[in-house]
């Protein structure tokens, strides 16, 4: 939190868990007063054993339709003009200008070239990181399609969130233990957001007069500098 706001960012952490529970945790409370101390909006989704880590990893995919947004929202005003920035709790920016699109009106995504591709349906899909991926409030449910049919007028709850994961994975059983790195359900964030980015993005190119439209766009953005990951860490030297 403390990282981005830095940058000027705002933080919103989604925590799968009990508010109670965290409370009465020493750990977890320090962590808990702190990230409100400095700003954070908190928001706790309750959750069975099963589904915590599949919640944990694609829960960030609905924020849009998870927080409230008001004119009078303490986070900022309308939805066209309120962006979402996808990130991982362990990652810590350096530079603004890298998360600043080119059209605020469409999606920038960083390090788009980190992760191969994939089938979906007998179509090869383009596997996108959720680390960092960026749009408007509102452009994130149109993408997802939460701006329309059953899912327009809810609020995506834990319950809702494995609605919609297990009506948009019919390949994947979302009540299957996740296995970080191995299974299907880890990687079902991304293979979702890169299935929608993509049929949102073909509709608007098969969209007849789009030449008439400041229609939005998506803006890749390959990583290019140096990174420090902690995965090629020696804890005995830290």
């Amino acid at each position: 939190v403390r990282a981005w706001n830095r940058i000027g960012f705002k933080s919103i952490l989604v925590i799968i868990g009990n508010h109670t529970a965290w409370k009465q945790h020493k750990v977890l409370s320090y962590v808990l007063t702190e990230a409100l101390n400095l700003g954070a909006t908190v928001v706790f989704l309750g959750s069975d054993q099963t589904h915590t880590t599949l919640l944990s990893t694609t829960s960030r995919l609905f924020v849009s339709k998870i927080i409230p947004w008001t004119k009078s929202d303490k986070i900022t005003g309308s939805m066209k003009k309120t962006y979402l920035l996808t990130s991982d709790i362990d990652l810590w920016p350096i530079d603004a200008k890298f998360y600043q699109p080119t059209n605020k009106k469409g999606i920038l995504i960083t390090n788009s070239e980190c992760c191969g591709g994939f089938m979906s349906n007998g179509k090869q899909i383009k596997m996108l990181p959720m680390s960092s991926i960026l749009m408007s409030v509102s452009l994130w449910n149109q993408v997802l399609g939460l701006n329309k049919g059953i899912w327009k007028r809810k609020t995506m709850s834990a319950k809702n969130i494995l609605k919609y994961l297990e009506s948009h994975s019919t390949n994947v059983n979302i009540h299957a233990p996740v296995r970080k790195g191995f299974n299907d359900g880890w990687f079902m964030d991304q293979t979702i957001i890169s299935t929608q980015i993509h049929k949102w993005h073909k509709k608007l190119h098969s969209y007849k007069r789009r030449q008439r439209y400041n229609l939005p766009l998506v803006e890749e953005r390959p990583y290019s500098g140096y990174r420090l990951d902690r995965s090629n860490w020696n804890p005995n030297l830290i």
